[in-house]
């Protein structure tokens, strides 16, 4: 009897694993536990946009993916996480852009923000290894009160081809912000 129990605690141990690889890799990983064999755990970076993916899904993946990633960034103020979707040098244009709606949020009151909608106003224009598109975004913001409201902006987002995979270069804000 005590060898089960020490049986099931290992396997829920690896399961316990596998999980955490799963939601916070950045890699593909393979694990092998002797009674379920070898598991192969997509990681959050296979999320990434491929060059064979390409162009409307894939732009739209990357964009879901780094404006969750820009959410993480603005709750923590920590930029690192944008690093997965943008490249180097589009960081520090992302930086003052996090900062830029922090110092909005606070003079408005509100604590946390969201996406709630996104469309492509029209297709994805590559050229080589460059691709821009113009995006509508709605997001949400909401107040400790548990007040929201809503802004919608036109973005552009220039994306570039970098190892094969697509990252956002900028994100500029073209239109201003109107709420609701």
């Amino acid at each position: 009897m005590t060898e089960w129990l020490i049986l099931v605690f290992i396997v829920l141990a690896g399961v316990i694993v596998i999980l955490l690889l799963w939601r916070f890799s950045e890699v593909d990983a393979e694990v092998s536990i002797p009674i379920l064999g070898r598991l192969k755990i997509a990681g959050s970076g296979s999320r990434r946009v491929k060059d064979e993916e390409f162009p409307e899904a894939a732009v739209k993946a990357l964009i879901e993916k780094h404006n969750e990633d820009f959410c993480r960034a603005l709750v923590t103020q920590d930029i690192r996480y944008l690093s997965a979707t943008m490249t180097p040098d589009g960081l520090p244009q992302a930086k003052q852009n996090i900062e830029s709606v922090i110092s909005s949020m606070q003079t408005h009151g509100w604590t946390s923000c969201r996406l709630v909608a996104y469309s492509l106003v029209s297709k994805p224009i590559r050229s080589g290894k460059r691709v821009i598109v113009d995006v509508d975004e709605t997001w949400e913001y909401r107040s400790t009160g548990g007040q929201t409201s809503q802004s919608s902006a036109r973005n552009t987002y220039t994306l570039v081809l970098v190892a094969k995979e697509w990252r956002i270069e900028s994100c500029e804000v073209l239109s201003p912000l109107t709420g609701t």
